[in-house]
């Protein structure tokens, strides 16, 4: 299986991206689309009205977020 590993430097606090990352009302937001995820490691989330799923893998406090995603047109 492929995978693919992205790292990006934003103009925001940490603290406040890794919040509102995590935080349904506030991804939905800034997304434009529905999103339902949770701030706790092993929780599954959905994004983009359910076009995308996922897990949190790994949660490191403002400093780092893992996550399994798959889109929908995904087998």
């Amino acid at each position: 299986m492929e995978s693919l590993k992205l790292k990006i430097t934003l103009p925001i606090a940490a603290q406040k991206l890794y919040t509102a990352w995590l935080n349904s009302k506030q991804h939905t937001a800034f997304s434009g689309g529905e999103a339902i995820i949770s701030n706790k490691l092993n929780e599954t989330f959905t994004a983009w009205d359910g076009y995308i799923t996922g897990k949190n893998l790994e949660l490191v406090p403002y400093k780092k977020i893992v996550q399994s995603w798959r889109t929908a047109e995904l087998p």
